[in-house]
C-alpha cells in the first residue's frame, strides 16, 4: 500500500501542467474601430478639461484684476485725504510726478508718501504694470461717454475685452459701454475705472 502511494506521488510530480487555453493566453487585441473610439473619447475629455481650466484661469485673472483696482483706488483715496487735498489732484500736479497721466509705478517710486498706501503695482496676467495710469484732466463724467476717460480714473491699456468683461461683472453692471467701468476697443483696449465723476467729488 505504501509503495503504491509513493508511486502515485512520483507520477504526479513527473506530470506537466496543462497549457492554458489559447482563448485566454493569446487574446485578440483591439480593432481599428475600438482604437478610434478610445482616441475620440480621450479627445473629448481633453477638450472638456481645457475649457474648464481656461474658465477657471479667466475667473482667477478677473478676480485678481478687480482686487488690484480696489487696492489702487483705496491707496489713491488715502493719499488724497490724508495729504490734505481739497480736491483730487490733476494728473500733472507737481505734488505727484508733474507728468501727464503718470503710471502707478512712477507714483509709488517718486511721489512722497504714496508708497505708504500702495507698495507695488498689481500684477495681473496680460496687463503690464506700466499700463496702470492715473488720469484727471479736470473734466466731468456725466453718463455713458463713448470716448476718452472722463472724470477721475484709473486706466489700464491693452486690456483684453474678455478680461474687462469679467471684471465689469465683478465690480460694476456688466456693461462695458457704461457705468463705473468702461472699455474702449478703439484705443487699444483701454479700461477706465472711475474714482469720481469730477475732481471736486472726493
Amino acid at each position: 500500500m505504501a509503495s503504491a502511494h509513493t508511486a502515485t506521488h512520483g507520477t504526479i510530480r513527473g506530470m506537466k501542467y496543462p497549457r492554458a487555453s489559447s482563448r485566454y493566453s493569446s487574446g485578440r487585441g483591439f480593432t481599428i474601430v475600438e482604437l478610434l473610439i478610445v482616441v475620440v473619447v480621450i479627445g473629448i475629455l481633453a477638450a472638456i478639461v481645457t475649457v474648464a481650466y481656461s474658465g477657471i484661469t479667466d475667473r482667477a485673472n478677473a478676480s485678481s484684476f478687480a482686487d488690484g483696482l480696489g487696492k489702487v483706488e483705496k491707496a489713491m483715496q488715502l493719499f488724497v485725504i490724508q495729504g490734505g487735498y481739497a480736491t483730487w489732484p490733476r494728473d500733472n500736479d507737481s505734488s505727484l510726478t508733474g507728468a501727464s497721466n503718470p503710471n502707478i509705478p512712477s507714483l509709488i517710486s517718486s511721489t512722497s508718501n504714496f508708497s505708504k498706501y500702495l507698495q507695488s503695482t498689481p500684477n495681473v496676467a496680460g496687463v503690464p504694470t506700466t499700463s496702470w495710469i492715473y488720469d484727471n484732466d479736470g473734466d466731468t463724467y456725466n453718463g455713458c461717454s463713448t470716448g476718452g476717460a472722463p472724470g477721475v480714473s484709473i486706466i489700464t491699456y491693452n486690456t483684453p475685452q474678455s478680461l474687462a468683461q469679467n471684471v465689469d461683472g465683478i465690480l460694476d453692471d456688466g456693461d462695458l459701454s457704461c457705468g463705473n467701468i468702461r472699455w474702449y476697443s478703439s484705443t487699444n483696449g483701454t479700461l477706465v475705472y472711475g474714482l469720481s465723476n469730477n475732481e471736486s467729488s472726493l
